[in-house]
């Protein structure tokens, strides 16, 4: 048994874990996670199925003791808003990343707001999966709101486990956030058939870094990202490598290769297509970038570890001076880039859209769950995040660019400039937030109607590994993981006949 396939069977056997709840068996995969034990959403207000942000509200507010702090929208503000909550403790699984981070060093600032008792259980971003399989699934009443990557909101929203956020949107107990300020894409992907089922805390498309330096020094063209293709970053690979420097970084581990793969599917196709298949893997420009990749991989433009590092450690290598390349980073990483105290290659480094501009747009959603006995005060904090006083201050403050993919941001960057402009790194990482920007704008997400979606790159990505690593040929590495895939999609009555 290959290296691969041992990890191939293990994480199966992971995946495949069952728990009991409810008397119910619900498997690890999800889709079985309808059980009955599970509690029906909320209703959905009967006024309008779409939320609206800071409306007035038709009815007038119940009456109070005393009356709270209003804003110019008609609604309390966090602290009046928080009244009734009070000393209550809300917990949180969140992400241990630099985005969590960025929320975590506002936390004690909203804890402080509203005299509320907000904590955050924070994980690694690998282990979070697993720890919504254990807890989540198991409803063992652990967290109040969890943090999840888009492709697994479809699947807990269809157990039920997901709360509809709609009621407390439109609230005029609650005070005013606009969703509307984000993305239309991430906005139709947590509102499902008029459910608001996650607030957005972390947005980014993929972006391309590279050193300049080197890129001078060896005479070479300044990517634009828009025109770069695969052909063109193995050229440069080539000519840049040398003992001590790859050409490319990458995070392949497990999953890694296939959520990498999202980025190189052609932009003019759907991801699934009419009849739900993975027809896009297909495309002869898929497997003509494999072959690149394969190549580089056999002539040593990329380390030999590719599939063995996830992103962090992709950035570590980067960072270090160990490559010329990293054709698809994240923009949450700048800031460390330009530390010189924690990077050796701090100034040296541009910022454009990934090759072939067709990114995998990123990013989680925070979701309160059905059985959270504090649904109010969880909401309360995760709206305080999405708003605008508190993305302005993570993005100005803290670096944390996946706050910034909102309208006032966006439309507002000459504004903000000054003050970017101040942070020890902010021209680069402006660089690099417009670049990822443009990603958001010509980028791609998974299919928000299918929950199995999550379980493809479990299933796919041990063949596509293969083909980089010139087990299995590129066309039939690829039709082996897309025929995995399509398993999952037909047992679930996706594909028919």
């Amino acid at each position: 048994m290959s290296l691969l396939d041992a990890r191939r069977l293990s994480r199966r056997q992971a995946l495949k874990a069952v728990l009991v709840v409810g008397g119910g068996v619900i498997g690890a995969g999800l889709v079985q996670a309808c059980a009955p034990g599970a509690p029906a959403p909320a209703a959905q207000p009967v006024s309008e199925q779409k939320p609206a942000a800071a409306a007035a509200p038709a009815t007038q507010a119940p009456a109070q003791a005393s009356a709270p702090a209003k804003t110019a929208s008609g609604r309390p503000d966090w602290a009046a808003a928080a009244e009734p909550y009070r000393g209550k403790k809300v917990t949180i699984l969140m992400s241990a990343g630099p985005w969590g981070k960025s929320h975590e060093a506002v936390l004690p600032e909203f804890n402080k707001l509203t005299d509320m008792n907000v904590v955050y259980d924070s994980l690694p971003e690998e282990q979070i999966s697993t720890k919504l399989q254990t807890s989540v699934l198991s409803r063992s009443g652990e967290y109040d709101a969890v943090v999840m990557i888009w492709d697994f909101i479809a699947q807990y929203n269809k157990a039920g486990l997901l709360a509809d956020l709609t009621p407390l949107y439109n609230d005029p107990k609650m005070p005013a956030w606009d969703i509307e300020e984000y993305p239309s894409r991430i906005v139709d992907f947590i509102r499902r058939d008029g459910k608001l089922v996650g607030i957005p805390v972390s947005v980014a498309a993929q972006i391309m870094m590279y050193r300049k330096d080197l890129f001078a020094e060896a005479g070479l063209p300044t990517p634009d990202g828009k025109s770069t293709t695969w052909q063109q970053i193995y050229d440069w690979s080539k000519k840049l490598t040398k003992p001590g420097l790859y050409g490319t970084v990458h995070g392949w581990k497990a999953a890694g290769i296939y959520n990498e793969t999202l980025n190189i599917l052609p932009g003019d196709k759907p991801i699934l297509d009419q009849e739900k298949r993975l027809s896009i893997f297909r495309d002869p420009r898929v497997v003509e970038t494999y072959e690149i990749w394969a190549q580089m991989y056999k002539e040593g433009l990329m380390s030999k570890e590719v599939l063995g590092d996830n992103i962090v450690a992709a950035w570590a290598k980067f960072q270090t001076g160990q490559a010329a390349i990293h054709p698809l980073s994240w923009p949450i990483a700048i800031t460390d880039m330009e530390n010189p105290e924690k990077s050796r290659i701090a100034g040296k480094i541009g910022y454009a859209p990934t090759p072939g501009a067709t990114p995998r747009i990123g990013g989680w959603a925070a979701s309160v769950l059905t059985d959270s006995k504090n649904k109010e005060a969880a909401y309360l904090h995760l709206a305080w995040l999405a708003s605008t006083e508190t993305t302005v201050k993570e993005v100005l403050e803290n670096g944390n660019y996946d706050s910034s993919y909102t309208k006032n941001i966006q439309n507002n960057l000459e504004k903000y400039r000054p003050e970017l402009l101040k942070r020890k790194y902010g021209a680069a990482e402006i660089e690099g937030m417009v670049a990822s920007w443009s990603g958001v704008a010509t980028g791609r997400m998974v299919d928000p109607t299918v929950p199995e979606f999550a379980r493809l790159r479990d299933d796919m990505y041990p063949d596509l590994a293969k083909v980089v690593t010139g087990e299995l040929p590129a066309k039939a590495g690829i039709e082996s993981a897309v025929t995995a895939g399509e398993k999952v999609l037909a047992e679930a009555g996706y594909i028919k006949g």
